[in-house]
């Protein structure tokens, strides 16, 4: 019974295998724990006004990167991988 009880066990964990990673917090923290985690820069373009409701506010245009350069460091420094 001990026997049926675990293989039933593993077979429910075979059905869901990204059950742990069901939050974003733990999404996060999965792959920056990851070694060939690169963390992603911020790049500003620049800024512009924009206006709404006669109210005005600067907006600042950015988009986030992550570097190949970085990613290709970490891959070749990775000894299971060469």
């Amino acid at each position: 019974m001990a026997i049926m009880h675990a293989v039933h066990k593993k077979v429910t964990n075979c059905d869901r295998p990204l059950e742990f990673l069901s939050s974003v917090y733990k999404q996060y923290v999965f792959f920056e724990n990851h070694d060939l985690y690169v963390k992603p820069e911020s790049v500003c373009f620049g800024s512009h006004y924009e206006s709404h409701d006669g109210k005005s506010k600067m907006v600042y245009d950015s988009f986030q990167y992550v570097s190949v350069k970085q990613t290709l460091e970490n891959l070749l420094k990775n000894k299971k991988l060469c």
